[in-house]
């Protein structure tokens, strides 16, 4: 039996990043056009880290990661506005989608973080 001995020097090490921010962050907010039968609908897609509270502008509360469908008619609305929260809120993540921003085809997003 052989024995054999490992040293390394401190930049052999590799180094692990691990966040320790806690803070709500939306990662995935889109809408997609799609059909509904004859209907144009819109599929909305949502995700989220760190939240405990999420929130869309005309829905309501929702689950942190999900997507639903709406109608053309809610989606003319106006802004679609993703609320993400921590569990105090001290700390909250806001996306919007606006299609009146860039045009008919697009969904853009406007991505703003803000702090309480």
């Amino acid at each position: 039996m052989t024995l054999l001995s490992l040293s390394l020097n401190a930049y052999e090490i590799p180094t692990i990043h691990i966040p320790t921010d806690n803070r709500p962050d939306i990662v995935i907010f889109h809408a997609r056009s799609t059909l509904v039968g004859e209907q144009a609908s819109y599929i909305v897609t949502w995700k989220t880290v760190n939240a405990t509270d999420v929130n869309i502008t005309f829905i309501g509360k929702v689950a942190l990661s999900g997507s639903l469908t709406i109608t053309e008619g809610e989606y003319n609305r106006g802004e679609i506005v993703l609320k993400a929260s921590n569990h105090n809120n001290s700390h909250v993540d806001i996306a919007v989608i606006n299609k009146h921003r860039a045009g008919d085809k697009a969904t853009p997003i406007h991505h703003r973080r803000s702090r309480y």
